[in-house]
């Protein structure tokens, strides 16, 4: 959109912003050489004709208003496929973001001048028969010279059925919405004086005279509630004012102020002198004094009175019929305005949650769109609470069946997409980890929980040893080692090993086996290996006669190492000894200690 230029004349420079309804940007009126404002409606809204006619029409009417309080518009059109308005450029920044700067409250002279020019701005609006039913500080400017300027004059008909975004907030007109909008009659300038009221009451209060959960809430408070004196929030707030707000905000339009310029005036006679106020009064009194009637007007009165009930009663006899618009999928404010254009009242029967139906938006009404009903009938409508919102529970260390029971409990959806990994300290089948996590805000409903579950300690693979042949106690030492379990031990009797010895293993050595398999173990119960003798001859060194040595022989076969000879001799004499050993072996002879021969044997 940067770049375009409209009617070829307005250049599109910068985005300044977006409602819900319309973008602003920043242009430049190529013609005349000025800073404009260029809204653009959106596709959504410029595909509806009954919008953008009505859009168009309330455009023109305002672009007539002329007025230092309100911003005007130069020129409404639509190039290029985009219906746009071009608006006065003002520098500054709206109400509300002026309000966030000062914490959230003015100091009464303020909002009271701020009250001043805005009656002004209204005053003069009504005087050309415009209202326009969406005052709010999302749309009064307030320019860097501090005067205020009220915006969408003339517009706000069209869109005040509206939800509009400000930097990413989403901002409904129903908390500055007056009693009869909400209930979908007739509105006519008291309306804005409603409105108006609501927002001085947000200047000096810090706060909106009614808040809910629900837009409809805020809505039925606006109907049935009286708001809090402003004095019980801010003791500092004058009575004066008090009175002037709390007279604003009443139910019904015929207890307040008649007109923006009487509301004006009282704002204006705030911290005046009693005598100047009592003669203010006297004027206003002046003029409203009505001269006195003689009898015949008094009887003239009478006899319309009477006409007009008998035509009355005939006209309610027989009322109009008209066909029920849909308005289902459409804010409860808009709906609320299609069925009064139709001579039709809204009444909300209900509200629910709704996956599908944003908050505030109607779901279902009745009677349905398409039927014929009387002028005046009470279309009464189901409206969305949007979503149902709630926090995820938590259920990590908890077993898979356990937190599926739980996230069922709470209304949440488990994921079929469940994910299994290895950890070495939860055990397995353990809810690891959840997403969304705990205490997470999400939608009921349209939320699926994806559960991460422990499948254990990742599994470590081990070489197979080879334990035939070793003794029990060391077969079962080195399978311990390895993390593997001694499954089922037998015996067997056999003659190659000797008892106590693995005669065979479930698993070959060298096989990869994953930690903590058990492997089978069978035992010889004996009698193992016959005997083989060997014959060895030792001589004893020379020497010393007198001196003696100690001759060991020691035999290392199948079934291990044991001495078999072990005495003293004399230096000279030759030991002649026969050895068992069995299958192979090694033998050694030591002379005091020291090795002295090894062979093996056979």
């Amino acid at each position: 959109m940067i770049g375009t230029i409209l009617s070829s004349r307005y250049e599109i420079k910068e985005e300044l912003g977006g409602g819900g309804m319309a973008v602003v940007y920043k242009g430049e009126d190529l013609l005349l050489g000025r800073t404009v404002a260029v809204k653009v409606l959106r596709e959504q809204f410029a595909r509806d004709k009954t919008f953008v006619e009505r859009f168009r029409r309330e455009a023109q009417a305002g672009a007539r208003l002329s007025h230092p309080h309100i911003v005007s518009i130069f020129d409404v059109g639509m190039d290029q496929g985009y219906h746009f308005l071009v608006m006065e450029f003002v520098e500054g920044r709206t109400l509300k973001e002026y309000l966030e700067e000062k914490n959230g409250i003015l100091e009464e002279e303020e909002a009271v001048r701020i009250g001043i020019q805005l009656c002004e701005a209204l005053e003069h609006a009504h005087e050309n028969g415009l209202i326009h039913r969406d005052i709010k500080p999302h749309n009064i400017l307030i320019t860097n010279g501090g005067k205020i300027k009220v915006a969408d004059f003339g517009i706000a008909r069209a869109c005040s059925a509206e939800t509009v975004t400000f930097a990413g907030t989403m901002v409904g007109s129903v908390h500055y919405v007056s009693p009869e909008q909400a209930k979908g009659y007739p509105t006519d300038s008291r309306t804005d004086i409603y409105s108006a009221s609501v927002v001085l009451y947000e200047l000096v209060t810090g706060t909106l005279p009614f808040t809910a959960d629900s837009m409809i809430s805020v809505a039925l408070k606006h109907i049935n509630e009286i708001p809090k004196p402003l004095r019980e929030i801010n003791p500092s707030v004058s009575p004066e004012l008090e009175n002037i707000i709390l007279k604003g905000l009443r139910k019904n339009p015929e207890d307040r102020f008649a007109s923006a310029r009487e509301m004006g005036e009282r704002l204006k006679s705030i911290g005046s002198s009693p005598e100047e106020r009592v003669h203010k009064r006297e004027n206003a009194l002046t003029i409203r004094k009505l001269r006195p009637r003689g009898v015949a007007v008094l009887l003239a009165l009478l006899f319309v009175l009477v006409l007009g009930g008998y035509y009355g009663v005939l006209g309610f006899l027989k009322v109009d019929e008209t066909v029920v618009p849909d308005v289902s999928n459409i804010s409860y404010e808009e709906a609320v305005e299609i069925l009064n254009e139709a001579g039709l009242r809204a009444e909300v029967a209900s509200e629910v949650h709704h996956s599908d139906v944003p908050e505030g938006h109607v779901i279902s009404h009745n009677p349905k769109k398409g039927e014929r009903v009387k002028k005046s009938r009470v279309i009464k409508m189901v409206v969305s609470l949007g979503p149902e919102m709630a926090e995820v529970p938590s259920v990590v260390g908890m077993d898979l069946r356990e937190a599926r029971v739980h996230l069922n409990n709470a209304g949440f959806n488990v994921s079929s997409q469940i994910s299994f990994v290895f950890d070495a300290e939860v055990p397995e089948n353990t809810v690891v980890k959840q997403i969304p996590a705990a205490g997470t805000r999400v939608e009921k409903q349209e939320t699926e929980v994806l559960l991460i579950v422990s499948k254990g300690p990742e599994p470590i693979y081990v070489e197979m040893p080879e334990l035939i042949g070793l003794e029990f106690a060391e077969a079962e030492k080195k399978l311990r080692d390895l993390h593997l379990k001694l499954g089922t031990v037998s015996e067997k009797e056999n003659r190659e090993y000797f008892s106590g010895q693995v005669i065979n293993q479930s698993i070959d050595p060298g096989t990869s086996i994953l930690q903590g398999s058990s492997v089978d173990l069978m035992v010889s119960s004996g009698p193992g290996p016959s005997p083989q003798y060997a014959r060895i001859t030792v001589p004893v060194p020379k020497g010393d006669k007198k001196r003696e040595h100690r001759i060991r022989i020691e035999v290392t076969d199948a079934k291990g190492t044991h001495e078999e000879y072990n005495e003293v001799h004399k230096s000279g004499d030759v030991v002649k000894v026969r050895v068992p050993f069995y299958k192979s072996g090694v033998v050694k002879i030591y002379n005091d200690g020291n090795l002295i021969h090894e062979q093996g044997v056979p």
